[in-house]
């Protein structure tokens, strides 16, 4: 960012990797850490439910947690991209913005 008294101009590329770290950190990493803990439900199956039908569903519901762990990295590749895609557009216009003529 480059200021001139109490005006400035540009944008911070650090700055605009910082809030895309934290808003993947919040929108998807977290929710598959929350995904990935199924100890309460486990839990409560063993206590209410035996058998092999508990043995299927708990390999059922592993085997979608991790679709959904999946489908959920496809998503941050898919923001990594658009992002990357937005900061470069932000470089080339503060760059046109300074060209001489």
């Amino acid at each position: 960012m480059i200021s001139i008294n109490d005006m400035s101009h540009g944008f911070s590329l650090d700055g605009a990797q910082q809030y895309f770290i934290e808003l993947n950190a919040k929108a998807i990493d977290e929710t598959k850490e929350l995904l990935g803990d199924i100890t309460a439900i486990q839990s409560a199956l063993e206590a209410g439910w035996q058998g092999q039908a508990e043995v299927n569903f708990m390999e059922n519901f592993k085997e979608s947690i991790i679709q959904v762990q999946s489908a959920l990295d496809n998503c941050s590749q898919a923001l990594n991209s658009e992002f990357n895609q937005i900061t470069s557009a932000w470089m080339e216009q503060d760059t046109r913005m300074i060209e001489k003529n």
